[in-house]
């Protein structure tokens, strides 16, 4: 979803669902993401008019400097008085510009016919076309989008957000796969603070069970952390460790990719289970503390 230039902005349980086996079809090990009511558009393709302004502007110099150089003006004697250009302060960065050049769109080709049997051949192949893609601007102040329990810091700041917050509430959502967030039966300290002072690993700690996270997994938790509570709008977050960090987990749980899903998991995992089993849409967002807002202004989305 963050390749194609999307961050979905609710991550919680009640947004996934696990497949079912039917009609000789196993899609157990598939996980859906659903729901992209409050999902906004990070980039947005380089305006072509300014591109194409620039050039012609190119164009009409060209010819122009060839007569200046054979009777030089006045103005050509005067010294540059040329500005150096302002540093943008929180900007993208040049990784990010060229990972969102990368970005392709693609169209499907049409059929072709076969030089020796003159028939169209009956499947097309994807074609990609490069196009420049640069990040839409993070507005000062937004309302808050997501649902309290499991929505980024930023979220509650009022922030524009981005990749990383997405990885946040995914953090938040499989903690609670575990143990009790600290902000969920508190109605003292506002949830904000809390998530403000308590780290990642602090979340994931379970006095009940101490040996369920390795030392590895420990020194994984404060990077994935501190990754966090760097990065800005434009950063793109490190996927690799947060997998690395789940890969451990179901190493460290004696868990394969052929495990079925829905096996061992328990009571907390429920607002998965309702979905799975079919049972009301209505019926599994009724859980306490999933309250959200929704999306009614047009430059959101």
């Amino acid at each position: 979803m963050h390749h194609a230039g999307f961050v979905h902005r609710d991550l919680k349980p009640n947004n996934f669902a696990i497949g079912l086996k039917s009609n000789g079809e196993n899609k157990t090990r598939q996980v859906y993401l659903f729901d992209f009511g409050l999902a906004r558009k990070f980039v947005q393709p380089k305006k072509e008019s300014m591109v194409s302004k620039k050039t012609e502007k190119e164009s009409k110099l060209k010819p122009a400097q060839s007569k200046l150089k054979a009777t030089p003006s006045k103005a050509n004697t005067l010294p540059s008085t040329a500005s150096k250009p302002k540093h943008k302060i929180g900007g993208p960065r040049k990784n990010d510009q060229l990972q969102m050049s990368n970005i392709l769109h693609r169209q499907l080709v049409a059929p072709t016919k076969s030089n020796e049997s003159g028939k169209v051949r009956a499947t097309s192949q994807e074609k990609p076309i490069e196009k420049s893609f640069e990040f839409r601007k993070p507005r000062p102040h937004t309302d808050f989008r997501g649902t309290h329990q499991y929505a980024s810091p930023n979220a509650h700041l009022l922030k524009e957000l981005g990749r990383h917050d997405d990885i946040w509430s995914l953090m938040y959502m499989i903690a609670e796969f575990f143990v009790d967030l600290p902000w969920t039966h508190n109605e003292e300290i506002p949830i904000e603070d809390l998530k403000n002072q308590a780290s990642l690993l602090r979340i994931f700690m379970d006095e009940k069970n101490p040996g369920r996270l390795t030392t590895k997994m420990h020194c994984q938790l404060n990077e994935i952390d501190a990754m966090l509570k760097k990065m800005n709008y434009y950063d793109s977050p490190n996927y690799d460790l947060v997998y690395q960090f789940l890969k451990d987990s179901m190493d460290k749980a004696k868990v394969d990719w052929s495990t079925p899903l829905i096996v061992g998991v328990n009571f907390r995992c429920q607002p998965f289970l309702r979905l799975v089993q079919r049972k009301s849409i209505v019926e599994a967002i009724q859980f306490p503390d999933t309250k959200r807002q929704i999306s009614t202004d047009k430059e959101d989305n």
